[in-house]
């Protein structure tokens, strides 16, 4: 009987489709299946982001600090590191950040937002030189009306594209492969691991014995189900003839998946540019 292939759960690694809304798709499914990413990521956050701010003036040097201290960020987080924080991830991730001034009424810095580049789109201005955040529902795009308070950084640009290089460009055909593997060693776990058996029955020359092997079948089967059924006390099995019992795929060797597993992590880390040993990783 032909086994049905059950593919990994991330969509876009299995054939690395780049979407249209600037891979934003492709790159988060590769975070979210490749842990070993997402970690190097954060790392890079926590190792860049942190700097002061200070002023010839001590009282003006407390006053900024203590502002972007207590400056809100989206709905639910305070501080100008919490916005750096996210600008830098996603420009690291995507290749491209936004990020938004909103002022009050009166023209005052009131709060810092992350955009999200899902409904973003990027257009270069009438004069060649410089890049336009637009916006927009339902296929109806415009610019952002004021441009002044929008922060856009782009991320090792080629050429003259608008769009910066996510930091995770290349991986996706490598991470394909091993999240084939990953898949693979828990299709055979699944297999292997809860044991199944194959009980055969083999009738004698007897003539009676032939006669009634159907039914002699049937009866090693329903004896060895009940002898197998889970929960309750241990129970023997017994049965009369030529009957033998063997676990199916013992004889069969799973594939070592740790020199491939480890080829595979050390492109991913190397792209990174981060040690393996901040990751967690022992290798010598």
């Amino acid at each position: 009987m032909p086994q049905t292939y059950k593919p990994n759960p991330f969509n876009f690694l299995n054939g690395c489709v780049q979407p249209l809304n600037g891979h934003t798709n492709l790159y988060r499914e590769l975070r979210e299946a490749i842990p070993v990413i997402d970690a190097a990521i954060y790392k890079l956050v926590r190792l860049t982001v942190g700097f002061n701010i200070e002023c010839s003036d001590e009282k003006n040097t407390e006053k900024i600090n203590s502002f972007f201290e207590t400056i809100p960020v989206g709905s639910n987080r305070y501080g100008i590191y919490e916005f750096i924080s996210s600008f830098f991830e996603q420009l690291l991730t995507y290749g491209t950040a936004v990020g938004e001034m909103v002022t009050d009424k009166r023209g005052n810095l009131a709060a810092l937002f992350n955009a999200d580049l899902r409904n973003i789109e990027l257009k270069k201005s009438d004069d060649g030189m410089s890049t336009l955040v637009c916006t927009g529902q339902y296929g109806t795009v415009e610019p952002v009306k004021y441009q002044n308070l929008i922060l856009l950084s782009v991320l090792n640009p080629e050429g003259d594209s608008i769009c910066g290089v996510s930091l995770l460009k290349g991986l996706p055909f490598v991470s394909g492969i091993l999240t084939r593997i990953f898949t693979t060693i828990g299709e055979n776990w699944e297999r292997a691991g809860n044991v199944r058996y194959a009980v055969t029955y083999k009738p004698q020359n007897d003539i009676m014995d032939k006669a009634y092997a159907r039914e002699r079948a049937q009866q090693v089967a329903k004896e060895w189900g009940e002898a197998m059924k889970t929960g309750g006390p241990v129970r023997d099995f017994v049965a009369v003839g030529d009957v033998s019992i063997k676990a199916i795929g013992a004889d069969n060797q799973i594939l070592d998946s740790e020199v491939p597993v480890r080829q595979i992590l050390e492109q991913l880390i190397a792209r990174t540019g981060i040690p393996p040993f901040l990751l967690g990783l022992n290798w010598s």
